[in-house]
């Protein structure tokens, strides 16, 4: 089993990574999953780049590694922090990080996003059952 395979096994039994573990795991995403092309890797100016063999040593780093992800998650939405705040790309490995801190323990990263409306939840439910319901018009 490689290292992919068991970070996603590790996101299945909603383990969080480690922020230098999460870099290393976008790393390899970046680049289609190849390690040689991660040490290869040419874009020095990419704030993850002194992290993206997933350790701390052996590197002058400038960010630690969650100010790394956050400016890397600023730089993907385009320049918005806010929307760096409110990215719903909960697949990618930096999505738990992408606010500057680390999240909180025992809440998964989709709970952190937007706060949950008992009101409105109850009425989505309901609307969604009556559409899969195949609900009457009265036709």
């Amino acid at each position: 089993m490689n290292d992919i395979e068991i970070e996603r096994t590790n996101e299945n039994e909603s383990k969080q990574r480690s922020p230098v573990k999460a870099i290393r795991a976008y790393c390899l995403w970046c680049c289609c999953e190849s390690s040689n092309e991660v040490k290869l890797c040419p874009k020095t100016d990419c704030p993850l780049h002194s992290y993206r063999f997933g350790k701390k040593k052996g590197f002058v780093h400038k960010l630690t590694p969650i100010k790394a992800i956050r400016a890397r998650c600023v730089d993907c939405v385009g320049g918005c922090t806010q929307d760096a705040n409110r990215c719903k790309c909960s697949e990618c490995a930096l999505h738990a990080y992408r606010t500057g801190h680390r999240p909180r323990k025992g809440i998964s990263p989709s709970e952190t996003c937007e706060p949950v409306n008992p009101i409105a939840t109850a009425a989505f439910s309901e609307n969604k059952t009556n559409v899969e319901g195949g609900a009457d018009d009265g036709e």
